[in-house]
């Protein structure tokens, strides 16, 4: 097994008001463990509240998947989330979230990819 540590799995996406895919372990991954993500509200004026699930393969949205459920940012806040830090993610599997405040919140994280 390969092991790529370090790697920028998220590089700067914006968060839509829906719950969206923000992160993908492609079929060329076993899985990708997150070493670090940080979500920050750049919004000038408006807190925003930051949902995010991790969702297997297969799997669907919901209450059971919830890691991070309505946090709130303050404007110009950021967050480190150590809800999210440490989990792995297999193959298919995805991380999605959203922003009470459509375009107000972008993250970014670095993970540990492993391959075969």
């Amino acid at each position: 097994m390969a092991t790529t540590p370090g790697q920028n799995i998220i590089d700067g996406v914006i968060l839509s008001a829906t719950l969206t895919e923000i992160y993908l372990v492609k079929g060329t991954l076993l899985r990708t463990k997150v070493d670090t993500i940080a979500f920050t509200n750049f919004h000038q004026t408006l807190n925003s509240f930051l949902t995010v699930q991790i969702i297997s393969k297969g799997g669907s949205a919901g209450d059971a998947k919830l890691l991070i459920n309505a946090k709130e940012l303050r404007s110009g806040e950021t967050y480190l989330a150590p809800e999210l830090s440490g989990q792995g993610i297999k193959e298919g599997g995805t991380i999605q979230a959203f922003s009470s405040v459509e375009l107000s919140i972008n993250c970014t994280a670095t993970g540990t990819e492993y391959s075969s």
